[in-house]
């Protein structure tokens, strides 16, 4: 294309609005036609036009290799890799070893494990997991050798050693004796009375700032009431508060060496629960709260995240989570409610 007219260094600011072609005189003549010579001003500093530079693309489609025989746009610095030279290439150690644990876990389930242990939440029960994957570490790391008689073993939780860890210990007790027992005169038969309020000194100093359901008079006229009940001036019990008694006491003798003695007296609350074992009362949520808290002291974690579980069902379908006001109930009743509603929380939590 022919250029008309001088060209010029620069245009007028008017000339540059309009984008119309500037002769570079003072006035221009553009402005002199329209009739504003006194607009026609020029800037001191001309305006720098930066040329086009190449800006070289992002890493990963510099590095990217030829496709279908198409080069990738990448920087002329940085030569395309095909993916001929990057096959040709031996794979480092760290890559096999990476790619072999990669196939046995997504691949290979005989190899690998891929159950979980539910205890509950992964604040308490943690531990057990990270033990558990540790144990089963060896496993899937044989070498291919040994891989195949890894196929015929159970690598669930029976072929643990460890297995108290996860189940705790089994029962210490006989569970057909508590039935004769009972029959023959329940708690009274069996355990002293002195020996039943050192149990329950050892509650009061172990357990109940955890579990505050009762205070320590109503723990003593409690423990008076189950063992005077022969007399015809005594008080009669429920068979809930007899069975929160009995776990009471279970709990006490394990700040002792009592152990089967606690046992026994486990199995008794438990018989003295079972035709209220589904009942929603308050009794029986801190009954379940008792129990959790025994069979965690036991080291049976599975068996208090079951009891822990009843408790929370218990509490939703009694309505304890729902601050309402419950026509006829005294202010000690409301309170229990409370205390109740906020030891479930801390166990759950």
């Amino acid at each position: 294309m022919k250029r008309h007219g001088p060209k010029i260094s620069k245009a007028c600011d008017s000339c540059c609005r309009r984008k119309t072609k500037c002769d570079g005189q003072q006035p221009c003549h553009t402005c002199q036609r329209i009739g504003n010579p006194s607009e026609c001003s020029y800037r001191s500093k001309a305006r720098v036009r930066h040329g086009t530079s190449f800006r070289p693309a992002s890493t990963g489609l510099a590095r990217r290799p030829e496709v279908d025989g198409v080069p990738s746009r990448s920087s002329p610095s940085i030569p395309a890799v095909s993916a001929a030279s990057l096959s040709s290439q031996p794979p480092s150690v760290d890559h096999q070893l990476n790619r072999r644990n990669h196939q046995h876990n997504g691949v290979v389930a005989t190899d690998f494990d891929g159950s979980q242990v539910f205890y509950g939440q992964a604040s308490m029960y943690s531990t057990a997991q990270q033990l558990r994957r540790m144990m089963l570490q060896p496993v899937s790391l044989l070498s291919a050798d040994s891989r195949q008689a890894a196929q015929d073993i159970n690598v669930a939780l029976d072929m643990f050693m460890q297995r108290y860890l996860f189940f705790g210990f089994p029962l210490r007790a006989e569970p057909f004796a508590a039935p004769i027992i009972c029959s023959q005169g329940g708690v009274t038969a069996i355990v002293p009375k002195l020996t039943s309020a050192r149990f329950l000194d050892n509650f009061k100093a172990a357990t109940l700032h955890i579990l505050p359901f009762f205070s320590d008079k109503e723990l003593d006229h409690l423990l008076d009431a189950v063992y005077n009940s022969a007399s015809p001036t005594s008080v009669n019990i429920s068979f809930q508060h007899r069975a929160l008694l009995l776990i009471i006491l279970a709990s006490g003798a394990l700040c002792e060496v009592e152990t089967e003695l606690a046992e026994t007296l486990f199995l008794l609350s438990k018989q003295e629960t079972w035709l209220h074992e589904d009942t929603v009362t308050l009794e029986m949520i801190q009954f379940s709260l008792l129990a959790a808290d025994y069979q965690l002291n036991m080291g049976r974690a599975t068996s208090g995240y079951l009891y822990i579980g009843a408790a929370c069902r218990k509490a939703f379908a009694m309505g304890l989570t729902v601050t309402r006001i419950y026509v006829g109930s005294s202010q000690t009743q409301d309170e229990q409610r409370r205390v109740t509603l906020w030891c479930l929380y801390f166990f759950d939590w």
